[in-house]
């Protein structure tokens, strides 16, 4: 797909993201990623691993959509995206997931911009929860003075970081990141279940990249959380920032009186939840949401208070999946 423009030649982009059974977000979005006000040519690149829903046939529907269908067993968070950079000839590759969608029309193109003009080999752009009536109401986008400021990080300089510091710059997600394929080729992911996409950062300022954050580039995307999610991600997150920076960030604190009382009023008071109704499954959620994270963290810091074997043995348990959100709340 392609815009005319006056400008000099913008370079062709393929976004590209994993799907399986995807059709419920995508009957939605993909019509928002297919119209992006983009002046160069795009396409998009979608790796379906064995969906039953659909999503494997809106190639046929498309003429800019193209479908690569592997088995479910061959998905991988950095196996599957390393192909995708195999499958395109495209300069630049956006990643991004089924269950996301763009803000504006104008996403795409300034998320090339961004890279282009700060001479950049990946950016990675912003997430932001619209105001949705089954979505969390504490969670809402609400810009304050947004700029289209692009925070710049060079390798050279992050090696001499200390590794706290390195930890807080490393917040890289491929929700939304585009990408040079040549620095995929150069640097592909790694095969892990979790956190694929912190570890190319990592590994990609080490040996001298350089990549940036442009958080007014943002998608749509949000999660609903449960028990078993909840753990699930403060022990992954956790344990990969242990393991690549070998730094513990500050630990969720349990819940509570004041801080339910602080949930209450930013209910009430911020998002306008009056409802008894309402107001009582959004606070009940975000209590538990906060009672989850906290027991996990409180998990975490105990294994590795026993030792490393013990946190290995901790995330080994975890199994090969990763953690895996509820549609509904």
């Amino acid at each position: 797909m392609s815009n005319e423009s006056s400008k000099t030649t913008w370079p062709d982009v393929t976004i590209a993201m994993p799907t399986c059974n995807g059709m419920e977000w995508l009957g939605h979005s993909l019509g928002d990623f297919l119209s992006q006000q983009y002046p160069g040519h795009f396409d998009m690149l979608l790796i379906d691993s064995g969906s039953e829903d659909g999503t494997d046939q809106l190639d046929g529907e498309y003429p800019w959509v193209r479908v690569h269908r592997i088995a479910q067993a061959e998905f991988g968070h950095g196996t599957t995206r390393n192909l995708a950079a195999q499958l395109t000839r495209s300069e630049l590759i956006l990643l991004t997931v089924q269950d996301a969608r763009p803000r504006n029309q104008n996403w795409l193109r300034n998320m090339v911009e961004a890279l282009i003009d700060h001479k950049l080999d990946a950016v990675c752009g912003g997430q932001a929860v619209p105001h949705d009536m089954d979505k969390n109401p504490l969670e809402w986008y609400r810009p304050v003075a947004e700029t289209d400021q692009v925070t710049e990080i060079d390798g050279g300089e992050f090696i001499q970081w200390p590794p706290s510091m390195q930890q807080e710059r490393c917040g890289w997600d491929n929700v939304n990141a585009l990408y040079r394929r040549e620095a995929l080729t150069k640097r592909p992911f790694e095969d892990v279940r979790f956190g694929e996409d912190m570890l190319w950062a990592r590994g990609w300022l080490g040996e001298g990249g350089r990549i940036g954050y442009a958080y007014h580039c943002k998608l749509w995307h949000y999660h609903h959380h449960h028990a078993d999610y909840t753990r699930s991600r403060v022990l992954n997150t956790l344990y990969w920032r242990w393991k690549v920076f070998g730094v513990v960030p500050p630990l969720p604190p349990a819940p509570s009186v004041p801080h339910g009382l602080r949930l209450l009023r930013r209910l009430l008071w911020n998002c306008r939840i009056v409802h008894p109704g309402r107001l009582w499954m959004w606070w009940s959620y975000n209590w538990t949401k906060s009672s989850g994270a906290a027991a996990a963290a409180r998990e975490f810091a105990q294994a590795l208070s026993r030792g490393p074997e013990n946190l290995e043995h901790l995330y080994d348990s975890l199994g090969r999946k990763s953690p895996m959100a509820r549609k509904e709340p």
